[in-house]
């Protein structure tokens, strides 16, 4: 089974109309699959050029490489434009995660976002997830995928790819 491995762009590179150029070869240079690799975007940098963004957005799928937008839920996005973004997945914002315990509305809004989510038919990942009871409460909202401490804290190379090899999941996390 393959990685994904996630990789941040910024505002610069997403506004040079080389970038394309450059991810294809770099790809080919590496000979990673383009399916291994998920480029994230902020929600902000989305909003400020965004048929520009959309534009370079749709080359960067055309080459079979998923989009992510990343802390989803802090920038001043417009559902009209949610709708024509071509990105795979939406990361909850850690913000809405930390609160999930203290404010019935932080709840709501994760709920809101998981709800978009599925009308979009996006992936959705929750980002700074650090305990069982925010797992949990994720999971009753239906969200399946988490990003955060509760699993694993960030880890060296070497010691990421012995928790690979011994196949930990969340399951396995008391």
């Amino acid at each position: 089974s393959s990685i994904k491995v996630a990789v941040n762009i910024s505002a610069k590179q997403l506004a040079d109309e080389k970038f394309t150029d450059k991810l294809k070869k770099l790809l080919h240079q590496s000979q990673c699959s383009a399916e291994c690799l998920e480029l994230e975007v902020t929600e902000g940098l989305l909003m400020d050029k965004p048929e520009q963004s959309i534009e370079i957005m749709t080359d960067i799928r055309s080459m079979g490489v998923d989009i992510a937008i990343d802390d989803f839920g802090t920038g001043y996005s417009s559902l009209s434009y949610i709708r024509k973004l071509p990105v795979d997945e939406i990361k909850i914002d850690r913000h809405f995660i930390n609160e999930l315990s203290k404010y019935r509305n932080a709840e709501e809004m994760v709920e809101t976002i998981l709800h978009i989510a599925k009308i979009f038919n996006l992936a959705i990942v929750a980002e700074g997830v650090e305990t069982k009871e925010q797992l949990e409460r994720l999971r009753e909202q239906g969200c399946n995928e988490i990003q955060g401490y509760y699993f694993s804290k960030p880890l060296p190379a070497e010691a990421f790819q012995k928790l690979l090899e011994s196949g930990k999941n969340l399951s396995d996390i008391p």
